[in-house]
Order: structure tokens, then sequence, then C-alpha cells
């Protein structure tokens, strides 16, 4: 499979735009409409799929002679990230202000995205976690009530920096703060 997308790639403009657009069709097109790889949980799906991404990369670039370090904080291998600059643990405590419980948690950081660790807790409440690069500042879309594929309420928070930052957030309609988190420490 490698051999065929080298030459798919290789066959392609070397211009930087178009490079990354490819390497992102070739990636999406290793997951499942949801998000996660048939079969495999989604921590697991995620590093399968960037060691896919990273694979492509490297065949690339050494067809090309050129040198980079690529670092995928989005399949959270830590010593890769600590090798850039350290890592640090976002983190930190949701509410829905409806009572629903926390399905789904997106955390899009600077240079990072992606689904964030989760568990609701015996209070109403979810406690989140994302490993980030050492400084990065970050939003989280937090899916409040729904199923993890389809989220009643997708409310958002401001961008913050930080390890630990939690947030309340407003998933009632007649809410004047409606689908935004209010950062509750800090």
């Amino acid at each position: 499979m490698l051999t065929r997308i080298e030459r798919d790639l290789a066959a392609e403009s070397t211009d930087l735009a178009v490079l990354e657009t490819d390497i992102l069709d070739h990636s999406v097109s290793l997951w499942t409409g949801d998000g996660h790889s048939a079969g495999r949980p989604a921590g697991e799906a995620r590093r399968v799929r960037n060691l896919r991404v990273l694979a492509l990369l490297g065949a690339l670039l050494l067809g090309s002679g050129a040198t980079v370090a690529v670092i995928t904080a989005a399949g959270r291998d830590d010593g890769q990230v600590a090798a850039a600059g350290g890592v640090s643990e976002a983190s930190g405590e949701l509410t829905c202000s409806s009572g629903s419980r926390v399905v789904g948690v997106w955390l899009q950081g600077t240079s990072v995205h992606g689904w964030a660790e989760f568990r609701n807790t015996s209070d109403g409440k979810a406690e989140y976690s994302y490993k980030v690069p050492r400084g990065e500042r970050y939003s989280l879309h937090i899916g409040c009530g729904g199923t993890p594929e389809k989220w009643l309420v997708d409310p958002h928070t401001s961008e913050v920096d930080g390890t630990r930052n939690s947030f309340d957030c407003f998933d009632v309609q007649s809410a004047p703060r409606y689908k935004f988190c209010r950062k509750t420490d800090g």
C-alpha cells in the first residue's frame, strides 16, 4: 500500500500546499466516517493513523532528499513531543448546564488537535485530559447530551493556556451564553 501511495504522491506537484492536501486526503481515507478506525479503540486508531501519515511523510522526504523533524503530538508519543520542548497535560472538569452528560471532548490546539480522553463522574461532571506541547494554547468543543457520534449540543470554550482549565457549558437554548463554556477556575 505504501508503494502505491508513494507513487501517487511522487506524481503530484512538490508544492507544499498541494503536498499537505494530498497527505491529508490519504490519511482521511484510512478512517471511517465517525473518526474511529473500524474495530479499534479511539486512542489506538489515532496512533495507527498518525504512524501511517508519518510513514508517508518519511518516504516522501527521503525521496526528495529533504531533512525535516516530524513530530506528532496528536498521536501523543510523549518521547517525540518531549524532544520538541516538553509535554504538558491539559485537563480539567466540564459540566453541561442542562445536567446532560458529556459525550465527547474535542481539543483544538495551536499545533495539535484530537479527541480528549474523558470520564463522567457521579457528581454530574466530566474530567478530561489531553497531552499537548508545553505552553500550547487550546480550546475545547464539548458534546453535551446525545451520543458520541451525534452530539445534542456542542458548546465551545475560548482559547486558554495552562494545564488545568475547568468549564461550565451552557447547553440550554434560553441561556444568554448558549453554546459557550465559561471558565470556572483561575
